[in-house]
């Protein structure tokens, strides 16, 4: 499996938040907990590569907005 960038972290988790809106009412209980457990995964690996390119850069490096 390829490397992810934050960025493609980030549009992933958009997208099953996306999924998620509009078809959360329609979904079984069991899907729905699935789907949001991904996001939620999806979010932490994102958080986890922006930490450790931050510590990779270094003390000096500034916070990218």
């Amino acid at each position: 499996m390829p490397v992810k960038n934050t960025e493609q972290l980030r549009k992933r988790a958009a997208a099953l938040k996306k999924k998620l809106v509009e078809g959360g009412a329609a979904m079984e209980g069991a899907k729905r907990r699935d789907l949001a457990k991904k996001i939620r995964r999806v979010q932490r690996k994102r958080r986890r590569t922006e930490a450790a390119a931050a510590r990779a850069a270094g003390p000096k490096a500034e916070k990218k907005e």
